[in-house]
This record gives C-alpha cells, structure tokens and sequence, in this order.
C-alpha cells in the first residue's frame, strides 16, 4: 500500500513539474519571435534583452572620407508595452569604434510591427543612446532596423543610424542577433 502511495506521489509530482516546466521552454526566446507572435501577452514589462552587433561608420562626402569598424553589446529592458509596439530602457553595454570602447550612459529604444507601408511584415525598432569613453568624451548613437530571418529562422537585425563623435555625423550600419536574457 505504501509502495503504491509513493508510485502515486512520484507521478503527480511529475506532472506538475511538466505542466509548469515544459511551457517555459516552448516559448520563444528571442525578441523578435516574442513580438511576432500572435499572443502579445508573451511580452511582459520587465522583460531584458540583449544585442550583440557588428558594422562599420563612415563618413563619405566631397571634404573628407573615413570609415572605423564597430562592434556593439547593449542589454535593455521593456518598460511599456503597448498596442503597436514596445518601449525599451537601456540598461549597459558598449559599443568599440576601432580600439576606442565607449560605454552607454542612457538609452531608450522602441519596437513595432508596423501595420502599413515597407516594413509591414517585419518588425521595426530604434534606439538612441548617449556613450562616453575612459576619457570623458561623449558620442550620440542612434538607429533604426528591422527583423529578417535568415535560413535557420534566426532573427538577423539590420540597422542603419548616426553617430556622432567629436562634431563629426558618421553614417553607422551593422547586423548583430538579439537574444533574451
């Protein structure tokens, strides 16, 4: 009797710990599957990010040409949620210009699903952020993008922005993934 008892326990256990387990990992864990999905509710306030990117600035005009290799990590946060889209907070990162790091101070960002025009079938979103180095000097960083999937169904972000340095508009363009943290 006590046998059957513990066989009992034991399977009624595992079932609550499948109920509460087994939904956790079906949901998405990128942020561009959670916003394009049907069911909203999966996006909650509170909820970080992280984007790790790669690209390059430029500046191309008659006066002068340069170019600089970037590559950038940012976490943020939902803040609000509504019925077009999600706020984000930036929380930390980094963004390297050549050998130079600069590290974020203050951040927001947006993400939408547009309901008309060129980006109707992907999601749209933009940050802007203000970066400083070791040595106190600051940039303005600001972008918009997209969501593609590649082959493998992975989000693949697309941006192209500004930044600013030392009084200088350099054109900014880099790919990176956005994965849940």
């Amino acid at each position: 009797m006590q046998h059957a008892r513990k066989i009992t326990l034991i399977a009624i256990a595992t079932v609550l710990i499948g109920l509460v387990t087994v939904p956790a990992f079906m949901t998405p864990v990128d942020a561009a599957s959670i916003l394009e999905s049907e069911v909203r509710a999966q996006v909650a306030i509170g909820d970080s990010f992280y984007i790790d990117a790669r690209g390059e600035i430029f500046i191309l005009n008659e006066d002068m040409e340069s170019r600089a290799l970037t590559k950038m990590h940012f976490e943020f946060t939902i803040v609000r949620n509504g019925s077009r889209g999600v706020m984000f907070e930036v929380n930390s990162g980094y963004m390297v210009v050549n050998n130079t790091r600069y590290t974020v101070v203050d951040g927001i960002g947006f993400a939408g699903r547009p309901s008309q025009g060129r980006f109707n079938s992907t999601i749209v979103f933009g940050f802007r952020m203000n970066l400083t180095d070791g040595l106190g000097t600051e940039i303005q960083l600001s972008f918009l993008g997209a969501v593609y999937r590649n082959a493998n169904e992975r989000p693949v972000l697309i941006m192209r922005g500004n930044l600013i340095l030392n009084g200088l508009e350099y054109n900014l363009l880099q790919r990176g993934l956005i994965r849940r943290m």
